[in-house]
């Protein structure tokens, strides 16, 4: 089992645009080669084309 690290992103709005995943690895965590965009039915993606832009 893996241990993630969940961040979220909201371009400085207040609103909650995108979730992002890594493995947890230290020192380290965010962009270690492995980081998965969540999608809107609840499945993760490494494929930016998959995940349509925000609105």
């Amino acid at each position: 089992m893996n241990n993630y690290k969940y961040y979220s992103v909201d371009y400085a709005t207040g609103v909650l645009r995108e979730i992002y995943r890594s493995e947890a690895v230290a020192p380290t965590d965010f962009g270690t080669g492995n980081l998965w965009r969540a999608k809107k039915d609840g499945s993760w993606s490494q494929v930016e084309v998959e995940v349509p832009e925000s609105r």
